[in-house]
């Protein structure tokens, strides 16, 4: 394997002989991450909603990216009612309790 950037020998794979690569995950509605597609995410999706050919600028700690990245299931650089019908396809849980 050969040494690494110290000058030492070490018997199999170095630390700098691994490369790290990320995959993002695709747009699946699911902003929380918790594996499912309920209430919160859709209270989220509201925020988010601003309709076609326009960048989403929630009001809270997301971003437009943020909004898209989550919401924009039909890979059109928006989110709107387009992306609310097909939210609606997959939707898993239950409406959440209001806050």
């Amino acid at each position: 394997m050969g040494p690494s950037d110290g000058g030492l020998s070490y018997q199999g794979w170095n630390i700098d002989d691994v490369e790290f690569i990320g995959i993002p995950q695709p747009n699946n509605g699911d902003e929380d991450g918790d594996g499912d597609i309920d209430g919160a995410d859709m209270r989220v999706f509201a925020e988010c909603l601003s309709g076609p050919g326009v960048w989403p600028e929630p009001p809270d700690l997301m971003t437009g990216e943020d909004c898209i990245h989550a919401f924009d299931l039909d890979a059109d650089e928006d989110v709107d009612l387009e992306d609310a019908s097909l939210l609606d396809l997959v939707r898993t849980g239950l409406p959440a309790p209001p806050e």
